[in-house]
């Protein structure tokens, strides 16, 4: 595929050359339009001064115009008017991100390029110069350039990886983690910086993926998380200091089991919240010994999962008791981070136990432990560092300026599923506007993501779909709401099937509000990860996101958004 540098171009085709397909790039795109007459008209006035008469000769057309300079690139600028003279059809893209606004032109001016001061340069044999042309374009079938008018019509789009430009972010804290690139290196974001961790999506090992990382309030409840010294120990396990951690530096423990006779083992306290669901994660590397275990313990109910090593990487067992396994995640190093949730657990202090050599007495040999976390949860969220007590990672929220009118649009959210699903009623992924205008997408009572739309404070929905996404899968919803306030959410996971379940009814206080949220701060805005106010938020890797007017198909959304 073509890669285009800058913001807009022209192609053309001329079977008389080798390369058939042509690009002249543009920096900056031609946006000014202007009427231009070939038409006269004549008026005859009666000699009574009674009645007038017009004659009309000719029809009128509207033309692109723009100023382009040599220097960007000479040669295909004149390659272009050249094909422009001989009455070659051209194609213009004003805005190399919407791919939908494209129009097939004829070039009107110049017409001739012997005068425009281009010299060759015999050393470099191309054509040099620092004069500027004014390109005047025109559609081969003399119509407006109607869009233009209202400008692309794309409304929104972001990608994850670049710059956040006049995004505004929230977070009061610096113990949020994230990903990088390649082999996962753990690192922490400052106050108030988002996040972009990276996501190993196509399975080799290496994590290549940005995502814009957004999570809700989580508190890890290990009361010293990465300093296995400060923990426990029972039976005497030897500790080493001072070896490679996730995050790249030397905080981490080897921890030996030598007795084989009683299990030796290190553990760090905590004290769960309340009965039900509760989220532990840890990591781990192999060490001599062929298992290790973590072992959540209370005096009432032992969680515990077996981890098995194969050459460096591994195999969990089923959690023991009442529990769910989450696919481990590779870090730098030789590092994994072992995830899994619980049930029934009781409101009372507990153990975080870690053996270097598996629970059973007899085993013996060594393993790294670093970095332990639990959490009131009914899913693990990302490694918040602990020490000399329980830590709070505080909620995220980014959001955008969007000054687009309510209208019929097409809201595309393509993301990697952390666990929003798995979370309260009302939790969104991302939402235009705010109360009591806005139009979102959340997750339902039955934890399914659905559309949502307010108009007046009135709320009306989406059916759910039948399937809903698992963790580290990547799902994508397209939200299409019509003059109506009639919503359409199709939803597909892992690029599989596309679902469309029921459309919403109609709100009764139909057509569609005139502007976005409400007066003030919170009108026109686009949030990722939150609501409008900062609440209601998800756990998501944001990869994609656009909004379109109209009604575009998954295939039209994902062209937008760039994939």
């Amino acid at each position: 595929m073509t890669q285009w540098i800058g913001r807009a171009a022209i192609t053309w085709s001329s079977t008389s050359e080798t390369s058939t397909d042509r690009v002249h790039r543009l920096s900056v795109p031609l946006r000014e339009v202007q009427p231009a007459f070939t038409q006269q008209t004549y008026t005859a006035e009666s000699l009574d001064k009674t009645a007038i008469q017009t004659y009309t000769i000719g029809s009128g057309a509207h033309e692109f115009v723009g100023t382009v300079r040599f220097d960007d690139d000479p040669q295909s600028l004149l390659d272009l008017i050249a094909a422009g003279a001989q009455g070659t059809n051209l194609t213009y893209y004003p805005d190399l991100a919407d791919p939908g606004a494209v129009y097939t032109c004829q070039l009107v001016s110049p017409r001739d390029a012997s005068d425009l001061g281009v010299g060759q340069d015999p050393e470099r044999g191309k054509a040099f110069g620092e004069g500027s042309v004014t390109l005047r374009l025109r559609q081969t079938d003399q119509s407006r350039f109607v869009p233009l008018y209202r400008g692309t019509d794309t409304l929104f789009r972001f990608r994850a990886g670049g710059s956040l430009g006049d995004a505004t972010f929230t977070r009061a804290d610096a113990v949020a983690s994230y990903a990088l690139w390649g082999n996962g290196l753990l690192m922490l974001a400052g106050s108030g910086k988002a996040r972009y961790t990276h996501f190993d999506l196509d399975s080799d090992g290496r994590r290549e993926t940005p995502a814009a990382l957004l999570e809700a309030t989580r508190t890890n409840l290990v009361t010293e998380s990465q300093d296995v010294s400060s923990w426990t120990a029972v039976n005497s396990p030897t500790l080493t200091a001072t070896q490679y951690d996730p995050k790249g530096g030397t905080t981490a423990y080897l921890v030996e089991d030598d007795s084989g006779v009683n299990p030796e083992y290190v553990y760090g306290s905590f004290t769960a919240a309340g009965t039900g669901n509760h989220a532990f994660s840890c990591f781990v590397k192999q060490g001599s010994a062929a298992v290790n275990s973590i072992e959540i313990y209370q005096a009432s109910s032992i969680r515990e999962v077996s981890v098995t090593w194969t050459n460096g990487v591994p195999v969990l067992a089923s959690v023991t008791g009442s529990g769910t396994l989450y696919p481990v995640e590779k870090h730098d190093n030789g590092w994994y981070r072992i995830l899994f949730t619980s049930t029934g657990m009781t409101a009372a202090a507990h153990q975080f136990r870690y053996y270097p050599a598996g629970s059973a007495a007899a085993n013996t040999g060594t393993g790294y432990c670093w970095g332990a976390q639990a959490e009131n949860a009914v899913f693990p969220s990302s490694y918040i560092p602990a020490t000399g007590g329980s830590q709070v990672r505080l909620a995220e929220r980014l959001y955008f300026p969007f000054t687009a009118e309510p209208q019929p649009m097409t809201v595309y959210v393509r993301s990697v599923e952390l666990g929003t699903v798995a979370d309260a009623q009302f939790t969104r992924i991302i939402e235009i506007g705010s109360s009591p205008n806005n139009v979102s997408i959340l997750v339902n009572a039955a934890n399914k993501y659905i559309g949502y739309l307010y108009i007046g404070g009135v709320a009306t929905s989406t059916s759910a779909p039948t399937s809903a996404p698992t963790r580290g899968q990547v799902v994508e919803h397209l939200l299409y709401l019509s003059s109506a306030g009639v919503m359409t959410l199709s939803q597909c996971i892992a690029g599989g099937t596309i679902e469309t379940p029921a459309s919403s009814s109609a709100p009764a206080s139909n057509p569609l509000p005139y502007v976005w949220g409400q007066k003030g701060a919170l009108a026109n805005r686009i949030t990722l990860g939150a609501n409008g106010s900062g609440t209601g938020g998800g756990y998501n890797g944001i990869l994609n996101v656009a909004v379109v007017r109209g009604n575009q198909t998954m295939g039209r959304m994902r062209e937008v958004a760039g994939l």
